[in-house]
């Protein structure tokens, strides 16, 4: 993952949670980049045809060199950082972090969104390497010291597949409140759209199903 997209909201948040319980934190990704970098809208667009373009059997073998280039990165950093754990955000056919510090003695803390039997891809293309693509996961869910997810029944997807059930935390998605104005005395806002004196309820993400969109419409009609 390039992880400077809505990847990176995960990212940031975990990141400032940790520097706030006295962890110094530090990024790591295959080609070094930086999830705070902004991107062009034309770059990111240019990047998303040429994910989406790529014939599936290229792009994944390139997501498998991908781990030399983070096995390089992790290599460099640990022989001058003392590491107590890593967090990382599972993606497909990365295995690089767990096979390192497997050997090295330090815990892994995986973060899953979706596994493959039922997590919709991005990419137009199945999975070409789909027998691959499953061993690894499933490997990199066992050989975890840790994972957390964001619902339950993300959770019991993965114990359907196996994963020991003593290992997997939820952790709802949350927001940072020191973002938010609260009680603000600024109305121009909801008198711009008509709303004062009115209770205002707002929904940030995608109309998938899973983020349960339906269940808020319902809760409130």
């Amino acid at each position: 993952t390039r992880g400077n997209a809505v990847e990176a909201v995960h990212l940031n948040g975990m990141a400032q949670g940790f520097r706030d319980n006295g962890h110094k934190v530090d990024f790591v990704s295959p080609m070094g980049g930086n999830i705070k970098r902004e991107y062009s809208p034309s770059l990111k667009r240019a990047i998303e045809q040429i994910s989406m373009r790529t014939p599936a059997w290229i792009f994944e073998i390139i997501l498998l060199l991908n781990n030399l280039m983070s096995l390089r990165t992790l290599i460099a950093i640990l022989r001058n950082e003392r590491c107590d754990f890593i967090y990382e955000r599972y993606a497909y056919f990365e295995m690089s972090t767990l096979l390192l510090t497997g050997k090295a003695k330090i815990p892994v803390v995986l973060e899953v969104n979706g596994a493959l039997h039922s997590q919709r891809t991005t990419r137009a293309k199945h999975i070409f390497y789909d027998g691959m693509a499953r061993y690894l996961e499933r490997k990199m869910f066992s050989m975890a010291d840790l994972i957390v997810v964001v619902s339950t029944h993300l959770r019991q997807s993965l114990i359907n597949i196996g994963v020991d059930a003593g290992k997997i935390i939820v952790l709802p998605n949350a927001v940072d409140k020191s973002l938010f104005l609260e009680n603000s005395p600024d109305d121009s806002i909801r008198q711009k759209y008509k709303v004062e004196n009115k209770v205002v309820i707002g929904f940030v993400g995608s109309f998938h199903s899973w983020h349960g969109l339906d269940f808020l419409v319902e809760s409130y009609a």
